[in-house]
């Protein structure tokens, strides 16, 4: 009986001990990102003949359609259903580029002589929203890391705001709120699409507010966006900055002049304006004629073009022959004049022929240097007779302009204040010129 015993008690941990050398561990979940590479392991105890990892069709494994996407043989890697896919020296399952496609369940299987044993593993696929710019506004300019700027249509009743959030996997949840207050601003429904091709979502909600009457450039209503779920680590905002363009409203000012428009002198009656006014750029070769036309032509349009021509064929002395007009609009003209050996008295006196004193203009104000010397220059630009109310102070704006730089807007308005009033001044004259024209039975288009 005793050795009954000790027999039945051998047997036993023979068996225990052969089937806790058998047990294969694997990860019952693992969640891997979109794009990135993930790896699946499997815990073998003791060398395997041979190791094989399944992809599923289901979630629900066992499958008997599973395919092989790697195999591995006495140590060797033999065979794999592609590149994306490989298998470790420690027989984990290694899936580069990761799809949502990828999402499903896998299984590893080992085998040996004498036995062979299987454990699953399921794969879920997050998709992250981009690190640097989780949240976007439709036609918000993003200008720090967690706030953008919108400006609002001047010419609008509504401002509507649009959230959104792209490529991520679950959806999230987009809420309105009050910047201020933190009150949840009612809104529509938080919209889905799927990518057909990569099954990623995204995410947009709109909320339409009534503008209210605002006053300079601060609304003091701004409205923040905000992102739960996992696509967003969490919880993601995004402040936008609500205010009124400023430069639009200018812009459109110029657009929409005509000769005469602006004009403080009374037209005489039965007096004929010509249907454009033309200003011209007089200066030394050099001086940045030409850039500040190009400086021009960017605070209007908001486009940088560095191939605008403005100038003919250049002889000795700053001589321009053949000028091109540059038509910044329809009834307005620029035009490169030059001709100026420099800036004398005797020369701006020259310029007296206009019939105006001509409006100083006197660009580079950004360079550092200008900056120590402005007060010596506006002692030499009034010892030749510049006049206070027409001198003044502009930057000249170059192709590597930062369009997230916060302060452009401003220097860009400072641009368009000059140049209206350079065009009230054009106007002015221009309607006086016509004036004394009809009473002396001449027409003339005049320059400024």
């Amino acid at each position: 009986m005793v050795s009954l015993k000790i027999l039945l008690l051998c047997f036993l941990v023979i068996i225990t001990s052969s089937a806790e050398e058998q047990v294969v561990s694997t990860k019952p979940f693992v969640t891997a990102y979109w794009g990135r590479s993930v790896e699946l392991p499997c815990q073998i105890p003791r060398p395997p003949l041979a190791v094989f990892w399944f992809q599923h069709n289901f979630t629900a494994a066992p499958d008997e359609d599973a395919r092989i996407v790697v195999q591995n043989f006495n140590g060797e890697e033999i065979a794999r259903a592609g590149p994306r896919f490989e298998i470790t020296s420690n027989f984990s399952l290694t899936i580069h580029d990761v799809s949502v496609q990828d999402e499903t369940t896998y299984s590893c299987r080992v085998a040996w002589l004498d036995d062979q044993v299987t454990n699953y593993t399921q794969l879920r696929v997050v998709g992250l929203a981009d690190e640097l710019n989780p949240i976007t506004v439709e036609n918000c300019r993003k200008n720090g890391s967690d706030w953008c700027m919108y400006y609002i249509d001047p010419s609008e009743s509504t401002i509507q705001l649009k959230c959104q959030v792209s490529g991520v996997r679950p959806a999230v949840n987009l809420t309105w709120i009050d910047a201020l207050t933190g009150e949840v601003i009612p809104s529509g429904k938080t919209n889905k699409t799927v990518d057909s091709e990569t099954g990623l979502i995204t995410v947009y909600r709109v909320t339409q507010e009534s503008k209210q009457l605002i006053s300079g450039s601060d609304v003091g209503q701004d409205r923040m966006c905000q992102a739960d779920g996992e696509a967003v680590g969490g919880t993601s905002n995004l402040t936008v900055l609500l205010r009124e363009e400023l430069r639009e409203q200018k812009r459109k000012k110029i657009r929409d002049y005509k000769p005469g428009k602006f004009s403080r002198s009374e037209r005489s009656d039965d007096v004929q304006l010509p249907r454009q006014v033309k200003l011209s750029v007089i200066g030394p070769t050099g001086a940045g004629n030409s850039s500040f036309i190009r400086s021009l032509n960017y605070a209007f349009s908001g486009t940088f073009t560095d191939t605008i021509e403005v100038g003919g064929e250049m002889v000795p002395g700053g001589v321009t022959r053949n000028t091109i007009p540059h038509y910044l609009t329809g009834n307005i003209i620029v035009e490169d004049n030059r001709g100026l050996h420099d800036l004398s008295s005797e020369r701006v006196s020259d310029l007296k022929s206009l019939r105006s004193h001509p409006v100083l203009v006197l660009t580079h104000r950004d360079k550092a240097k200008f900056r120590g010397r402005k007060d010596r220059i506006i002692d030499e630009a009034k010892a030749v007779g510049a006049l206070d109310e027409k001198l003044f102070f502009v930057e000249n704006f170059t192709k590597r302009l930062d369009d997230n730089d916060p302060e452009l807007e401003v220097r860009t308005l400072e641009f368009l204040d000059v140049f209206l009033k350079l065009l009230d001044f054009a106007d002015d004259n221009l309607v006086r010129h016509a004036n004394n024209e009809k009473e002396n039975g001449m027409q003339h288009n005049p320059r400024l």
